[in-house]
């Protein structure tokens, strides 16, 4: 029987120091919402002691503009306990204790302690994660930018064999620089060839 208990003492210190260092901010919720156990990286993210949020509703940590929409998922979650990932399809975010928003992907699992059902809440700071997601799209964004003002000349150009004039798809005959500047981001920069130079000025 001692060894019994023993194992038992020993498996309840493994699981306590597992939550205590997970990676996660994790908390242990009641049914009714109220926090019954918190790890250290719970006080890391939001910035509460352990003391702050033992008996406190969940709420306080989610902003206060969503509470009455918290309420209705948690309600929603009581009629159908089971495991899940909540921010699929949507952002969510929670409040820290000096009021600051941070968004973040939580997970939910119920368990039996003692007969009473509790939520096993985990939360992961995807901070880093929307910047990067948001410097992507911002890098996206200008690629499109350049490629939608980036003009490209390709196929068959008529012009004409005397005086280089080019034909546009309206059937109008353009100068080779106009056309270029037109349909391209090229620029025209005017001098004279030796060749042209001689041609007109003769040999100086």
């Amino acid at each position: 029987m001692k060894k019994s208990n023993d194992f038992e003492g020993l498996r309840t210190e493994l699981l306590s120091r597992i939550v205590e260092s997970g990676p996660t901010a994790i908390l242990v919720v009641d049914m009714s919402g109220v926090i019954v156990l918190s790890n250290a990286q719970t006080e890391n993210y939001f910035g509460y002691s352990r003391q702050e949020l033992i008996g406190k509703q969940v709420e306080i940590l989610i902003p206060r503009r969503l509470w009455v929409s918290h309420r209705a998922l948690r309600e929603g979650f009581q009629q159908a306990p089971e495991s899940r990932a909540m921010g699929v399809g949507r952002d969510l975010c929670a409040v820290r204790k000096d009021g600051s928003d941070f968004p973040v992907e939580v997970g939910l699992n119920p368990i039996d302690i003692d007969g009473d059902v509790m939520v096993l809440t985990t939360i992961v700071d995807i901070t880093k994660r929307k910047q990067l997601e948001c410097e992507r799209e911002k890098l996206i964004a200008e690629l499109e930018d350049a490629l939608a003002r980036i003009k490209t000349l390709s196929g068959l150009l008529p012009i004409c064999a005397g005086c280089k004039k080019i034909r546009d798809d309206k059937g109008y005959w353009n100068q080779i620089e106009e056309y270029i500047t037109e349909h391209s981001d090229a620029m025209f920069s005017h001098s004279i060839c030796p060749d042209c130079q001689v041609e007109l000025y003769g040999d100086l």
